[in-house]
């Protein structure tokens, strides 16, 4: 087909100029949509830190604190406290993603279950406040929040305290798990340090059985080497 036969030689320049003009146009706009949206992301990133993570960051990484530390639990507020913090959590849950939502209708349930564990709602609590500080990692990440290295370092090992708290938990029972996360910090056992939070997320997100059993028998190995 010759476009010369529909369309006239002195109009072709003119509708060539005004297509490129059109899809920069286009271009254009796409362009400033993801910048718009990006900036309005990152704007609602920084709205979820101060309404929501900035509120309970601190109590959530002072009760792992307290509860693995020996002699510590019954001078810190925070451990009576913890469940007032989780009703704060899901109070805002609009803020929060689709694993902490999970933990709360989870966390809402498990009371009506005629075969829920005794001691359940502390089990949950360990999951819900590894969930909260894996998210608040997230979130730090994606607005670029800088923290310093010693308050990294906190946060990834209080991420893999509570990790291990709660499928230790599931596996052997509460009080074990309490009972050990404390002999871990008294005889400053390095194992927690030696394994990854995405190894560990991995192991709690594909509910891993055969890997959870491992990760556990692991760290029970090298307890015992201290006792």
């Amino acid at each position: 087909m010759n476009i010369e036969e529909y369309i006239p030689n002195e109009y072709i320049p003119a509708i060539i100029t005004a297509s490129v003009a059109l899809l920069a146009a286009v271009l254009s706009q796409v362009i400033n949509n993801f910048l718009t949206y990006k900036r309005e992301n990152k704007k609602y990133l920084n709205e979820i830190y101060g309404d929501f993570i900035s509120r309970y960051f601190s109590e959530v990484i002072a009760y792992g604190y307290a509860i693995s530390t020996p002699g510590k639990e019954h001078n810190l507020k925070t451990k009576g406290d913890i469940s007032e913090t989780i009703n704060g959590i899901f109070q805002s849950i609009h803020y929060g993603d689709k694993y902490l939502q999970a933990n709360q209708f989870e966390y809402s349930t498990w009371k009506y279950l005629e075969d829920h564990k005794g001691d359940a709602e502390e089990i949950l609590q360990f999951k819900v406040c590894y969930n909260f500080l894996v998210y608040s990692k997230n979130v730090f990440n994606k607005i670029d929040f800088s923290l310093e290295n010693s308050m990294l370092n906190t946060l990834n090992y209080s991420i893999k305290k509570f990790g291990y708290l709660y499928i230790c938990a599931e596996l052997e029972g509460k009080e074990e798990a309490i009972d050990k996360i404390t002999s871990i910090e008294f005889f400053n056992i390095n194992v927690l340090n030696e394994i990854s939070c995405k190894k560990i997320n991995r192991m709690i997100l594909r509910d891993d059985y055969e890997h959870q059993k491992r990760f556990i028998n692991r760290i029970n190995t090298e307890i015992e080497k201290h006792i």
